[in-house]
């Protein structure tokens, strides 16, 4: 179960990846009408004619207008972008600290309080980048989650494997991302 110190953690790690985002992705989602640059959000629409046959005053009923989210276009994207970056961001400490980086450390959100390196680091560093290069994240999922570690990963220089069900809808993100999939994930997982 979720703690609101875990949800603490969260909002600061995603504040300390604005840095990161703008360098990655498109001016119109780290520019948005809303928020600050760097922030990856979605709008709240008024959606009155559903509001009224739920018998909601105007204005009660809204809409967050995932669907115009341009990195991935789903929510999900970002849950599988924020784990590969907090990954890269725990191996990112451990390299500029001169250690390695604990199973346990992976397993909880990065803290970004006396990091003492920027998250745009983790794209402009080539020394950093080439330690991130040499790493694999691998994921099991039939879409949304595998293409967003895919993506994230690939941002960062980092290599995905993607395995997937052989009943998934096939997307040709091998050449996309250069991340490889595999065709069952029964039969991958026990490789």
């Amino acid at each position: 179960m979720l703690s609101r110190a875990d949800l603490d953690a969260s909002v600061r790690m995603w504040a300390w990846l604005r840095p990161l985002l703008v360098l990655l992705v498109p001016e119109e989602v780290t520019i948005p009408p809303w928020g600050e640059p760097g922030t990856v959000s979605s709008p709240l629409r008024r959606i009155d004619a559903m509001g009224r046959a739920l018998g909601l005053r105007p204005g009660r009923c809204l809409l967050k207008a995932d669907l115009n989210l341009a990195v991935c276009g789903s929510v999900k994207a970002r849950g599988g972008m924020l784990e590969v970056f907090n990954v890269a961001a725990h191996l990112a400490k451990a390299f500029y600290g001169g250690s390695e980086v604990r199973e346990s450390e992976l397993q909880s959100v990065f803290d970004p309080r006396g990091a003492g390196f920027s998250s745009a680091a983790l794209a402009e560093d080539p020394k950093l980048r080439a330690h991130l290069a040499v790493r694999e994240i691998v994921v099991g999922s039939t879409g949304n989650l595998g293409l967003s570690v895919g993506l994230g990963a690939a941002a960062l220089g980092m290599r995905a494997v993607v395995h997937m069900s052989t009943d998934a809808k096939a997307k040709d993100v091998d050449g996309e991302l250069g991340s490889p999939l595999r065709a069952d994930v029964s039969e991958s997982v026990h490789q």
